[in-house]
């Protein structure tokens, strides 16, 4: 009985998968294709785009690597390195806050 469950199965999963790639679409049996033809409609000289590409690693200024002894270079300190075309900002010192005193 079992192996009757298996071949149905089988039978059953290469069913679903000739639906899926569209072998059954020529009897109108396939899935249903999503397409947005309003949105092609709605746009405005597309062949006017033009791609930009993102200045490469080469074209940028090389940053200085800091040595291992070298403390000066804390991120976010003046003396620190630049990163790319990027520079790093100094941020506000953070401060712990005062502890609170419980009342007695």
């Amino acid at each position: 009985m079992l192996k009757y469950w298996v071949a149905l199965l089988v039978v059953l999963n290469a069913l679903a998968l000739a639906w899926q790639w569209d072998a059954l679409a020529p009897w109108g049996w396939g899935p249903q294709q999503h397409q947005e033809p309003e949105r092609l409609k709605q746009q405005l000289r597309p062949e006017a785009i033009q791609p930009v590409l993102a200045p490469s690693a080469a074209d940028a200024t090389p940053a200085q690597d800091p040595s291992p002894s070298d403390t000066s270079a804390v991120p976010g300190s003046p003396a620190a390195p630049q990163l790319g075309a990027v520079p790093v900002l100094p941020s506000a010192p953070v401060t712990a806050p005062a502890p609170a005193t419980a009342p007695r």
